[in-house]
């Protein structure tokens, strides 16, 4: 997939090659994308008009990524992922944490012996990540299967979106409330 920008009577031109799910942040200066380089899915950061793109999230970290978006006052990025990460440096500058390397489920299935069975892969949690790396934070342990992110405009909640709900996630405690059982797949905004 193909990230393009186009200026209103210009020419379309790539910004992201390789990329899905992009994620804008409210003044345009910033994109966050997910890409897979064959060692799996990865959160990248892009900054407008300079500086080189960067992983808020590494290669492998998380079995899977969904759609990540960035908070309305452009601090945070909030995404769904499947699996448990451990511990690494982010490549963004301004690290000002850890984020994860290489996910657990790949040692656990690597170690013979009993293991549970997932009829329909890992369940997925609500992450967020600070924008300039760093700081990686399980939000809710709302699980469910590919789930997308959408903020409100004051920044306190996310509404979630799984195959078969909708829900809304307050960032600062993690409660849940189920808005409907009703759900789908793609993205989503919050207006």
């Amino acid at each position: 997939m193909r990230v393009l920008r186009q200026q209103q009577g210009g020419q379309a031109e790539d910004v992201v090659s390789g990329g899905r799910y992009p994620g804008v942040s409210a003044d345009e200066s910033t994109l966050v994308f997910v890409r897979n380089d064959g060692q799996g899915d990865a959160l990248w950061r892009q900054v407008r008009g300079g500086g080189s793109d960067c992983a808020l999230v590494p290669a492998g970290a998380f079995v899977f990524l969904g759609p990540p978006r960035i908070s309305p006052d452009g601090s945070t990025v909030a995404f769904g992922a499947s699996g448990e990460p451990t511990l690494a440096a982010s490549s963004c500058a301004g690290d000002s944490g850890r984020t994860p390397a290489v996910a657990r489920w790949f040692l656990e299935w690597s170690i013979p012996g009993d293991r549970v069975a997932y009829a329909h892969g890992r369940p997925w949690a609500i992450w967020s990540v600070n924008v300039n790396g760093g700081g990686l934070k399980r939000l809710s342990d709302l699980t469910g299967d590919d789930l997308s992110v959408a903020w409100s405009a004051d920044g306190h909640r996310l509404a979630v979106l799984t195959p078969t709900t909708l829900n809304v996630v307050t960032v600062a405690t993690g409660a849940v409330e189920k808005l409907a059982d009703v759900g789908g797949e793609g993205t989503l905004d919050w207006r």
